[in-house]
């Protein structure tokens, strides 16, 4: 009998309204934690993603940075980088420089200006 009653006394402790309060506060603190680790886990592979497209253009970069290292390593590679940057040209060279197509219409346009049209410009009309 002893046994028996000890029995529903654990069964009416387990099933208590304070034992009952305690599991669901646990329940609620345990999927709070769930979510804030979905959250950091979301965070970390967007960083992740982040730092793997930034390492993959410096990769691109380092590349073009060797290529231009060789180029600039050779005598040629070196005269076409001063001919650019500074505009020059060897000894018997000619230097051409060709100009937009814009900046040769708002020239074209300035010279368009009629005699009225000095006129008016004088007297500000």
């Amino acid at each position: 009998m002893t046994k028996f009653k000890r029995g529903t006394d654990i069964k009416r402790l387990l099933f208590s309204r304070i034992t009952l309060v305690i599991l669901f506060f646990f329940l609620v603190l345990f999927i709070i934690n769930i979510f804030q680790m979905y959250k950091k886990s979301k965070e970390s592979d967007y960083k992740r993603e982040n730092i793997e497209r930034r390492i993959a253009e410096l990769n691109e970069k380092q590349v073009d940075l060797e290529a231009k290292i060789l180029e600039l390593s050779t005598e040629e590679g070196i005269d076409t980088l001063i001919r650019e940057k500074y505009r020059v040209a060897k000894e018997g060279e000619q230097l051409v420089i060709i100009l937009n197509e814009e900046q040769n219409r708002e020239e074209e346009d300035v010279g368009k200006i009629g005699f009225w049209e000095n006129i008016r410009g004088i007297f500000g009309n």
